[in-house]
């Protein structure tokens, strides 16, 4: 198993709730941020671009599917009271191998960032990741040139001029805090959560397209 697909898996294992695809993806981008930044370089070889929402790889999309075609992830659909879709995700009930269980020092930084986004609103969460360095940047660009930069590639390296390093007694105390941390309730919970949050969203998605200041 390659190491998206072991983060993939991790991360549904090891989060308080199932996950929808852009949790996932948000989940991977900041811990190979992360991950950058404490090593030097990051986890897995794939690049992540600037799209509608933020940080983006086609290739996570692509482990995601992969996941779900061979029965080790289950997807399930919601439809939400206007008519679109939530996707939720986690993993099957089924023995398979523990090949995703994650080094130490790589397990230490997954938990960390199992503990910043998870059980985040929507919002909550895409601004901690669109407050990292790298997207930072990318909007600082755009707001200078007026548009979006919609497929440009995110310097992963880049680090605002401050470093984050940490240590892995502070790695530790954070996997401890996010196990003490509440779960986010039940799915019938989730969902009425999401659902809450894309109608108090919507009004403000609609007006940021209207000026193209959307950041979703």
């Amino acid at each position: 198993m390659n190491r998206i697909k072991e983060l993939i898996c991790y991360f549904l294992e090891n989060s308080p709730h199932s996950l929808n695809k852009t949790e996932i993806v948000k989940m991977i981008y900041l811990f190979e941020y992360y991950h950058v930044q404490t090593y030097g370089a990051q986890y897995s070889d794939i690049k992540f671009i600037r799209w509608n929402y933020g940080p983006y790889s086609s290739v996570i999309n692509d482990e995601l599917n992969d996941l779900i075609s061979i029965g080790l992830i289950n997807r399930e659909i919601i439809d939400l009271n206007d008519g679109r879709e939530v996707y939720l995700h986690n993993l099957a009930n089924i023995d398979i191998e523990d090949s995703f269980l994650l080094d130490d020092n790589v397990r230490y930084i997954a938990d960390r960032v199992i503990f910043e986004l998870s059980c985040r609103p929507y919002d909550e969460m895409i601004n901690i990741v669109y407050s990292t360095p790298p997207m930072v940047k990318i909007l600082r660009e755009e707001e200078r040139i007026g548009s979006k930069l919609l497929g440009e590639e995110l310097d992963m390296k880049e680090s605002g001029g401050e470093l984050y390093k940490t240590t892995k007694e502070r790695l530790i105390a954070a996997r401890k805090r996010r196990l003490e941390r509440e779960p986010r309730g039940t799915d019938e919970e989730y969902i009425k959560c999401i659902t809450e949050e894309y109608e108090i969203l919507e009004p403000l998605r609609r007006e940021a397209t209207i000026y193209g200041i959307d950041k979703f």
